[in-house]
């Protein structure tokens, strides 16, 4: 609607193109496009503490690393205890609650054990 300010705050965050355009020229196709990408970033954030049990074989491939990089998670290392058999890692995952989910179920698919974990001693 034209004049309809909300429209145009919707509009000026999610598209980058020619900022002289007002909503009412954008293609119905883009303006959808914008309004789903504003609604996802309206999605709850959540922190989750779990603990990664690692088998020999995977104690040296960089699981946490991957975890965080192929997903939208921070990942923050609370705890740890690695050797060259085993390993465990109390990690708080920060992201969607759905992103979590689907995070710790590739991990899991990897062969590592996950666990809830309440406090960690170290506060913050």
């Amino acid at each position: 609607m034209p004049g309809d300010s909300a429209r145009e705050t919707e509009y000026e965050i999610g598209y980058s193109g020619n900022s002289r355009r007002t909503p009412d020229t954008v293609p119905p196709d883009l303006n959808c496009a914008i309004l789903v990408l504003i609604k996802g970033w309206e999605t709850e954030m959540v922190k989750r503490r779990v603990m990664f049990t690692f088998p020999q074989e995977h104690v040296r491939e960089p699981i946490i690393y991957t975890l965080g990089n192929q997903s939208q998670l921070a990942t923050n290392i609370r705890r740890a205890d690695i050797s060259e058999d085993k390993g465990w890692v109390v990690l708080e995952l920060e992201g969607n609650p759905e992103e979590i989910e689907q995070g710790i179920a590739r991990v899991t698919a990897r062969g590592v054990r996950v666990d809830p974990a309440s406090g960690d001693g170290i506060e913050g």
